[in-house]
């Protein structure tokens, strides 16, 4: 570097530390549930605790009907921090989701799973209109998803899948 040029160096440090347990718990022949949870830990954000709830039914061996509760926490990148788009002043988005479907053997080698969703997202991360990261205040999507799988021989899979989703920003 020549003149009044100066070279700087820009170093991030994050150190993340992370607990997880899940528990499976099957209360006679047709009811399951899943309980998990995260403990999370980071030396910039902090801590926060995400959690799942799946409670699901089996009837008949053929039609499992399940709920799931959850809700997830995801820190901005080090690129939408520190890149020439980023902005250190991101907070992390945290999401809250609830689900319900069935999972179906609807005959011998086909099977068909549906599920709708509603899913709430705050401090949505985005791209702000002045080229930078930015936080939005919440995001709301709902909409389903199907799963179409057929086995017409051992050596054949057919999978299908569809999925609608609407989504808004809210400020």
């Amino acid at each position: 570097f020549s003149g009044s040029q100066q070279a700087h160096t820009l170093q991030a440090l994050i150190e993340i530390s992370s607990l997880y347990s899940s528990f499976f718990i099957k209360l006679g022949k047709n009811f399951r549930t899943e309980l998990g949870g995260r403990y999370n830990d980071h030396n910039v954000y902090g801590t926060n605790l995400t959690y799942t709830i799946n409670p699901s039914y089996l009837i008949a061996d053929k039609y499992k009907l399940f709920i799931n509760f959850s809700s997830a926490y995801k820190v901005p990148s080090l690129y939408q921090l520190f890149s020439v788009y980023g902005n250190i002043n991101l907070k992390p988005e945290s999401t809250r989701t609830f689900e319900f479907g069935a999972d179906m053997d609807i005959a011998e080698k086909i099977r068909l799973n549906w599920a709708y969703f509603n899913r709430t997202i705050q401090d949505v991360i985005g791209f702000g209109s002045n080229f930078t990261y930015i936080n939005s205040d919440r995001q709301k999507d709902h909409g389903f998803e199907l799963e179409l799988n057929a086995k017409p021989s051992t050596k054949t899979q057919v999978d299908a899948f569809y999925a609608y989703v609407y989504g808004r920003i809210y400020k």
